[in-house]
Order: C-alpha cells, then sequence, then structure tokens
C-alpha cells in the first residue's frame, strides 16, 4: 500500500525529533530538510488539484499556470528525471491539448514517455497515460503509421495486466484493428476483431458491447471492399442494437477522471481533462490528462488525451475520494451484470 506524502512528512519529522532529542544534530538537519521536501510536495499536490478545477471550468490558462507551478515544484524536490514527474507533465500537456497547441502538448507527453521507459520500462503498466495520450494525439491529427505502435504497446500492456479477455484490453484491440485498418492492413485488422469477438463471447461480454465489436468488423470489411459483407453485418448490427434499446452511455468525464484506458471513439476535438499520477508518495485521487477511458469501441475518430490517461492521479494525501469510489462501484457492478447475460454474436453471421 502506497505512503502518503504526508504520512512521509510526519515519519520524517518524528526521526528528526528523535535525532535531535538525542544531541545527534546532523542527522536530524536531514531529517527535517527531508520532511521539508515533503511538504513542499503536499503545495504541489494542491496546485494540481486547483489545475483540475480550473480545467474544469475551461479556463486552460489559468490551468496551465497552476500544473506549471506544481511541475516546477516537483522538478526542484525531485530532479528532473524522476518518475514521479510523469503525470505532473501528462497534466500539464492537457491545457495545450484542449487549446489545440499539438506540439507543445506532444513535447511533454513524449518527455513523461521517455522518463518512463528509462525509469521503468517500455511494457511497465505506468506508461499507459502517456502511451494513450500520444496515441489520441496522433489519431486526432490522422497520423496512424504514429498511432498504431502506439496502441499497440497499450493493448500489450493490459493483456499482461488484465488478461486477454479483460473490456479495456478488447477495448484497446480494436483501436489497433481500426489503426491498422486506416493503414491498408485490412486483413490483420480482420483477424483483430474475430479474435476479440472470440475473447468476447469467453468472456460472455455483454449485448452492446458485442454490437460495437460487430460494427468495427463491418467497417472494416467495407474499407477493404467486402461491400456486401459489411454492409450485411451494419444492418444486423444495427437492428441488434434497436433490439437493445438500452439508453447511450453518458459521457460522465468526473466517473472517468481516475483510469488509464481512453475511450478512443470519442470525438477528437472534446477538451480531455488531466489525470494525474502524482508523486508515488502521494498517489490517491484527482484526475490525469484526462480523457473519457470507458472501453469502448475503436471504429473511433481520435480522441481527446487519455488524461491520462496519465498516470495515477496524486491527490491529497489521503483515501480515495467519495466520487471516485462510487463511480468505481458503479463500473464493477456493471461488468458482473453484463458477465451474466449470454451472449450472442455468433448467431448474428447465421441470419
Amino acid at each position: 500500500m502506497a505512503v502518503s506524502t504526508q504520512e512521509r512528512w510526519n515519519e520524517h519529522n518524528e526521526t528528526g525529533r528523535r535525532h535531535f532529542e538525542r544531541a545527534e544534530f546532523a542527522e536530524a538537519e536531514q531529517a527535517y530538510i527531508a520532511a521539508l521536501r515533503q511538504a513542499t510536495l503536499l503545495g504541489a499536490v494542491t496546485l494540481t488539484e486547483l489545475g483540475q478545477v480550473a480545467f474544469s471550468l475551461r479556463d486552460f490558462q489559468q490551468s496551465e499556470s497552476y500544473f506549471r507551478r506544481a511541475l516546477t515544484i516537483r522538478e526542484q524536490a525531485l530532479g528532473t528525471e524522476s518518475v514521479e514527474l510523469m503525470q505532473a507533465l501528462n497534466d500539464l500537456a492537457a491545457p495545450y491539448y484542449s487549446r489545440g497547441e499539438l506540439e507543445q502538448a506532444e513535447r511533454l507527453y513524449r518527455r513523461a514517455l521517455a522518463i518512463g521507459e528509462t525509469q521503468l520500462g517500455e511494457l511497465h503498466p505506468d506508461l499507459t497515460v502517456s502511451l494513450s495520450n500520444l496515441a489520441r494525439l496522433h489519431q486526432r491529427r490522422a497520423d496512424w503509421r504514429a498511432a498504431a505502435p502506439l496502441l499497440g504497446r497499450l493493448l500489450a500492456i493490459k493483456q499482461r495486466a488484465l488478461g486477454e479477455t479483460h473490456p479495456h484490453a478488447i477495448s484497446l484491440m480494436l483501436a489497433v484493428a481500426n489503426a491498422r485498418s486506416s493503414l491498408g492492413e485490412h486483413q490483420v485488422a480482420e483477424d483483430l476483431v474475430r479474435r476479440a469477438l472470440v475473447l468476447q463471447e469467453r468472456a460472455q461480454a455483454g449485448d452492446a458491447d458485442m454490437v460495437r465489436s460487430l460494427s468495427v468488423l463491418s467497417k472494416v470489411y467495407l474499407a477493404s471492399g467486402k461491400t456486401q459483407l459489411g454492409t450485411e453485418l451494419a444492418d444486423k448490427a444495427a437492428k441488434r442494437q434497436k433490439r437493445l434499446g438500452g439508453a447511450q452511455r453518458t459521457r460522465n468525464t468526473r466517473a472517468r477522471l481516475d483510469r488509464d484506458t481512453p475511450d478512443f471513439s470519442v470525438d477528437p476535438g472534446a477538451p480531455s481533462p488531466p489525470r494525474q499520477v502524482g508523486p508515488a508518495a502521494a498517489r490517491s485521487s484527482p484526475p490525469h490528462a484526462l480523457a473519457p477511458s470507458a472501453p469502448a469501441a475503436a471504429n473511433a475518430t481520435p480522441g481527446t488525451p487519455n488524461r491520462a490517461g496519465s498516470p495515477s492521479a496524486p491527490s491529497t494525501p489521503a483515501t480515495l475520494g467519495l466520487m471516485r469510489s462510487y463511480a468505481q462501484m458503479i463500473e464493477h457492478a456493471g461488468d458482473a451484470r453484463r458477465g451474466q447475460r449470454r451472449s450472442w454474436w455468433s448467431r448474428i453471421f447465421s441470419r
């Protein structure tokens, strides 16, 4: 269980007090300096949260100012190559992304990714936010050649961490298929979607999830020139969707602040708040470069950056926020209900 910044501050203070009482003044000084560093980081956490508020109000200039000050504090306290800078860099990129200043955003995302790759390795779970944000940025430019390998790495990380049948992994498999189809690699894309359907059947995925995958497959067929197959499958998927009659999922940004798997089907122009991965010392709440991240069809248009999509967010060194806990509870309950329903996708091909 991660130790919070406040807990570390208390620990260093107590250590300093014990050394002082034993007249070990050099040791006491070092402990108190360490405590001061933690107190400084607490200020960075507050600035980050102020940045989140300003971002939510679409005051991107003020948001940028708060995030930049938080990053500067962390750089001074931790050094310029600390892995704990990754979330701060993703946060600072979010206002640039939302204003359409993609070169600035890309520079920050790439710096965060480079730090993570150097310190953690190329397939570490904490890289997902930076990878997601970069992939989304390239999608927004329709630069599929740059987006595809990033999505492939995200898929590998999610499959390793969650298993092939997890909804996040399936969503990313569809995103990779979409990217490959956009590059003209239609057979690769078709094989990926068919694999996703098999995995969804095995996991007894919900009908709505199956319909989305079938819709992706129909688009791959159409893009590859298999017009009749694509049209027929699209019609069948649309009829199934109509029978489901379920209300469209609302895009509740607040409920997705802490998720690192973006919804690659959202509108690329929509601003995405930043989700943070604060210092490991204080990992536990607000957002990252926040891109809505529900597992979704990857037939996608480029979307906003994964607020992180960037790693896990620093928040006040306390417990998970009530809103975050509630959102996760609802999500898990929904996953459980979908898992109990019998899937029907295989029958669609025989009708």
